[in-house]
């Protein structure tokens, strides 16, 4: 299909450059890098919709703060030793 673009100067260059290199075509840079965009692109929103399932137990939550994280861990460390 063809189409007109507006490009930015730099990226026409480099990618021309790109072109030669790899003995490939201008087009052929265009749609491997549009390609590479939108895979990554579409990765990303599959990470995204990613949920952390939740656990409604019958308990409540507890605030776990970082002191209340280190006395969690002092006594399941002192449990290790008491038997």
């Amino acid at each position: 299909m063809r189409t007109t673009l507006i490009l930015n100067d730099n990226l026409v260059r480099e990618a021309k450059i790109r072109a030669a290199e790899s003995n490939t075509s201008f087009s052929a840079i265009v749609n491997d890098a549009l390609r590479e965009k939108l895979l990554r692109q579409k990765r990303v929103s599959d990470i995204a919709a990613f949920k952390i399932p939740v656990y409604n137990g019958s308990s409540p939550a507890e605030d776990l703060t970082p002191d209340r994280i280190a006395a969690l861990r002092d006594n399941e460390d002192l449990k290790d030793f008491s038997t």
